[in-house]
């Protein structure tokens, strides 16, 4: 039987063996981070500004390249990555996915060109990617809701096309999705708003979406709403209303058409609304001429009717912004605008308005007054 001094020395020497066997097991998957990164290098094809000259095969110190921030704990693995405006062109690789311990993501506003990789879906700790202001084509990556860490899409300012993937409007984790100016196209997931208590701002203004905004279930957090200048057409759902965190309803040049739903007077810490150039008829409701939080409020051009509220510039005390011009709109213009110290745009012209303008001349913000094309009187 071996004594106790042997068992020991056994026992040290396989922890000393296991102990090994981690370290080069730790230093390989530094060494997978290093081998991403120079593959990375290797798709870039112009730096002018020289931010990867320390980027280099014979340099393990991979950590501290320019660009690059590693956790703290060991072993190193890179968990940040920032070129923001570094004048990159080339191509995106696929060995970024490799980088297992990224959570952030910043190559915003170079010349990169290509597709976005696939393997950036397989990210596990993927938070923030900013590919914006690049010259990036073809579809968003199927994978790229794949991530349960996934909180911040900046895609903007591209040439993306195709749809939104369904895999990304289902990503429970997502807070801002800021797809704009790029050449989307197709209807807009119906999960997009539904049980989502996370997502905070949605932009996607300057693309070709077309079919309905999706309804309005279980919104919680979202705060910036922008679907300006797209295709998009039918009614603007009453379920909007129920987003009470909303800060900005931004829907104006689409094809929406009905009634201006009632229920957006509900959204009490509303700043903007802009409805402008669409084909919107009826009255514009009474609720949303009591949003005392309102600064921008814009109708324009579309076929509303109906007359201007006497009391609107008690109502809406901050607002800087008052665009109700090309409508359908008569009566009187109030006396009480000039109670709107804000005021710094008022456009109520092409419309059917009667009677003497009041005098503005309070009004020292008033930069901007186009009240032509109506059936008004000077004032004396």
């Amino acid at each position: 039987m071996p004594s106790m001094f042997t068992l020991l020395y056994i026992l040290l020497i396989l922890f000393s063996v296991r102990t090994t066997i981690l370290e080069a097991a730790q230093a390989n998957k530094s060494e997978i981070d290093r081998q991403a990164l120079l593959c990375f290098k290797s798709g870039i094809s112009s730096y002018p500004l020289g931010i990867l000259d320390s980027w280099s095969d014979d340099s393990l110190n991979f950590c501290g390249w320019k660009g690059v921030t590693c956790r703290t704990k060991f072993p190193p693995r890179v968990a940040s990555l920032n070129f923001n405006y570094a004048r990159l062109s080339g191509k995106l690789s696929g060995c970024l996915g490799n980088l297992t311990f990224l959570s952030r993501m910043n190559l915003a506003y170079n010349n990169l060109s290509g597709t976005i990789p696939e393997e950036l879906g397989m990210l596990p700790n993927l938070h923030t990617l900013n590919l914006a202001g690049s010259y990036l084509q073809g579809n968003i990556p199927i994978s790229l809701g794949a991530s349960n860490s996934l909180s911040y899409v900046y895609l903007a300012n591209n040439t993306l096309t195709g749809g939104i993937p369904l895999s990304l409007t289902d990503c429970s984790s997502l807070s801002t999705l800021i797809l704009s100016r790029n050449n989307l196209s197709g209807e807009i997931p119906s999960t997009l708003f539904d049980n989502s208590s996370k997502l905070a701002v949605v932009d996607l203004q300057k693309n070709s979406f077309t079919g309905l905004i999706p309804r309005f279930h279980k919104v919680t957090a979202l705060k910036f709403l922008c679907l300006t200048e797209n295709f998009l057409s039918g009614n603007i759902p009453p379920s909007i209303g129920n987003v009470s965190s909303l800060t900005s309803i931004l829907l104006g040049q689409n094809k929406l058409s009905g009634l201006i739903p009632e229920t957006i007077g509900h959204t009490t810490k509303l700043l903007e609304l802009d409805l402008s150039f669409n084909s919107l008829s009826g009255n514009v409701p009474v609720s949303l001429y009591n949003m005392s939080s309102l600064k921008n409020f814009s109708v324009g051009s579309n076929g509303l009717v109906g007359q201007l509220p006497s009391y609107i510039g008690h109502s809406l005390p901050t607002l800087q912004s008052l665009i109700m011009g090309s409508n359908r709109l008569e009566g009187l213009i109030p006396t009480s605008l000039t109670n709107m110290s804000n005021l710094q745009m008022l456009d109520l012209s092409d419309n059917s308005l009667n009677g003497r303008v009041p005098s503005l001349g309070s009004l020292a913000n008033l930069s901007q007054l186009v009240l032509g094309s109506n059936l008004l009187e000077a004032h004396d």
